[in-house]
């Protein structure tokens, strides 16, 4: 089981995917474009609307939401 919460490296997705075994699991939530934050706040640090679901389209999705202003996602490597 791999759990991300409120961080975004782009470059570390590889890495993520090979560290879950077939059969585990990622717990993935962070905040996406739809987010405004009241101070200056690089854009690169907020995941797309559907950006995570691309990611781990060849895995089993449990779980994919994006309300407001966060992407979350559960998946199964298969």
């Amino acid at each position: 089981l791999i759990a991300v919460f409120r961080f975004l490296d782009r470059d570390l997705f590889p890495t993520l995917r090979a560290a879950v075994k077939p059969g585990g699991r990622i717990i993935y939530q962070t905040f996406n474009t739809r987010y405004r934050p009241p101070q200056p706040f690089n854009p690169d640090h907020l995941v797309r609307i559907g950006e995570l679901a691309g990611i781990f389209a060849d895995w089993r999705i449990l779980h994919l939401s994006e309300p407001h202003f966060t992407t979350q996602v559960v998946a199964i490597k298969p």
